[in-house]
């Protein structure tokens, strides 16, 4: 019972503090004055949380599983794809913005941004990269890994992973 309406409660915040809202804006202006900026400023910094997501190419059906996970299972609406590169040069930088613009265009509603890092993909470079961007690891997001993938998930320090 305890656990279940706790679950409920962090997956529904957002639906709790508006009903809050409409019911204080029912009340007398001091309990207004009291609770309306308060409650507005909490739902504010949920929906700013940023999530990412680690992109390992350009393919446009798992970028766009990746988009259409966080706008239907996340409170949030800002998404930050982050590509790790060795070269500069790679190709695959270009394909993703190329894919990532096609994808902003299907959901205005989501703030799509692309993070360029250069280095190996990494639990160290995945730490580097949530203390920079200031999300904590369980608001990050991998693709399904391949069979070669050198690393164990769990090196990761919480990044969730999404299937194809």
């Amino acid at each position: 019972g305890a656990v279940a309406g706790l679950t409920f409660l962090m997956f529904e915040r957002i639906r709790v503090l508006k009903y809050f809202l409409f019911f204080v804006s029912q009340g007398p202006q001091h309990l207004q004055d009291r609770f309306a900026g308060v409650t507005q400023l909490a739902m504010d910094k949920i929906r700013s949380q940023k999530i990412v997501f680690f992109a390992k190419n350009d393919n446009l059906e798992v970028l766009n599983k990746a988009v259409s996970y966080v706008q239907q299972n996340e409170l949030t609406r800002w998404l930050k794809v982050v590509y790790v590169y060795e070269d500069l040069n790679d190709p695959m930088i270009k394909a993703i913005a190329e894919n990532l613009r096609v994808i902003d265009r299907c959901y205005p509603k989501m703030v799509i941004d692309m993070v360029l890092v250069q280095g190996s993909f990494c639990p160290e470079i995945v730490a580097q990269i949530s203390s920079r961007l200031g999300v904590p690891r369980n608001f990050m997001f991998i693709a399904c890994p391949g069979d070669r993938f050198p690393h164990d998930i769990g090196d990761f320090g919480g990044v969730r992973m999404i299937t194809h």
